[in-house]
């Protein structure tokens, strides 16, 4: 994966459908890593930002897995599993 010259978007070499399981689990394995939790939860993760902003899954693993990502407020800062409560509750 690299980005693009001024893009914001990933450039991907491939986009098979398992190139792009593959990206998403990616996405939920680092969520898992970073947070110190389960990759069921870091999936869970990614699917309540799915949801909530109306993108695909793939679109939210694209943008955790962006190699620049200080301009994405949906980040997961320490706290993602407290926001996930919260917004059970």
């Amino acid at each position: 994966m690299h980005a693009g010259t001024g893009c914001r978007r990933p450039v991907w070499t491939t986009s098979t459908r398992a190139a792009r399981w593959e990206r998403i689990h990616q996405a939920a394995d680092y969520i898992a890593a970073r947070e110190d939790c389960a990759v069921a939860q870091g999936l869970a993760w990614l699917q309540e930002v799915s949801a909530r902003d109306s993108l695909s899954l793939l679109d939210v693993a694209d943008t955790v897995l962006q190699p620049s990502r200080a301009h994405h407020a949906d980040e997961p800062e320490g706290s993602s599993r407290e926001r996930a409560r919260g917004s059970a509750a």
